[in-house]
């Protein structure tokens, strides 16, 4: 599942852990994609996101990257390509 470019940039740049978002509507979906990371054995810290506007709201209150980001296209607010644009926008 990770690529080893990403690997060695996280090496390089004196961190070793992955932030890795997972932003789905569905709980069960959540932990299964959950457990897939975790069989990996890579250190990493998951956090996930119910819905495209707290994914965003966490984003505007925390300063840290998600390297990886597991996203839902289609969610009941607001989906998964609107939430990343907006995400893009307020990255810049």
């Amino acid at each position: 599942i990770f690529d080893d470019n990403i690997s060695v940039e996280k090496e390089q740049s004196g961190g070793g852990n992955f932030d890795i978002g997972i932003c789905d509507d569905e709980e069960n979906v959540r932990a299964y994609i959950r457990k897939l990371i975790e069989q990996q054995n890579e250190e990493c810290q998951i956090t996930e996101y119910a819905s495209g506007e707290e994914l965003l709201q966490a984003e505007k209150e925390n300063s840290e990257k998600i390297d990886v980001l597991f996203l839902d296209i289609a969610m009941g607010d607001i989906d998964g390509m609107a939430g990343k644009a907006a995400s893009a926008d307020t990255s810049r």
